[in-house]
């Protein structure tokens, strides 16, 4: 052994501790010490540690450390050596695991709805703020206005769309509300089959002629 001012060189037996073992040892002192690993006779090593300024360290102490982490990193890598086997059965296993739990993520995302519903779901959400923020004061077509205080009412114009009367007419002739034009129809249109229709007010009576069949020759 070697030693200088903060400084030890020393053997390193490969035959007792593997290369590996001393790489790593002298990795784990690089943060105290300067390191340097020569190759020395009968392929051992030669390994020279320097201490860096402001270490308390001394050159006897430095290579009793470095050879105890040296023991430590032989020993490590032999139970990893003896236990290689087990540990590639048990990533082995956990990557098949991981394949089986990825090839069921398909599955789950088939469930989920279309892009295309989404998009629908968003723009009725929008449509429905929009109508929440306008609320009911904005009615161009006048649906929420009574046809009684309409411009259409008072004669101005003719009677509700698809009648000719005033409206002064038709609440005279309809005292208990506005008709129900459907049923009204139909009721024109069975009276008119049967001839017994006089029309709507302000109306002339419908007839209905009857058609005979005409004698062939």
């Amino acid at each position: 052994m070697e030693k200088r001012k903060n400084t030890a060189g020393f053997p390193v037996a490969t035959g007792i501790y593997p290369r590996e073992a001393v790489f790593a040892a002298a990795n784990t002192f690089a943060g105290k010490a300067f390191v340097r690993i020569r190759g020395g006779k009968k392929g051992n090593l030669s390994v020279e540690l320097r201490v860096k300024p402001g270490i308390n360290l001394a050159a006897a102490d430095l290579e009793g450390e470095f050879f105890n982490e040296l023991l430590h990193h032989s020993l490590r890598l032999k139970v990893s050596i003896r236990h290689k086997v087990l540990r590639e059965k048990i990533v082995a296993q956990a990557l098949v695991s991981a394949r089986v739990s990825g090839a069921s993520k398909p599955a789950a995302k088939q469930e989920e709805k279309p892009a295309d519903d989404k998009a629908l779901e968003k723009e009725i959400e929008n449509l429905l703020k929009e109508a929440e923020a306008g609320g009911y004061k904005g009615d161009p077509l006048g649906i929420a206005v009574p046809w009684e205080k309409s411009a259409n009412a008072g004669g101005v114009k003719d009677g509700p769309p698809g009648m000719d009367l005033p409206w002064g007419k038709l609440k005279e002739a309809y005292p208990d509300g506005p008709p129900d034009i459907a049923a009204l129809w139909e009721k024109g249109k069975a009276e008119a089959l049967a001839g017994k229709s006089d029309g709507l007010p302000g109306r002339p009576p419908v007839r209905v002629k009857k058609r005979g069949r005409k004698s062939g020759k």
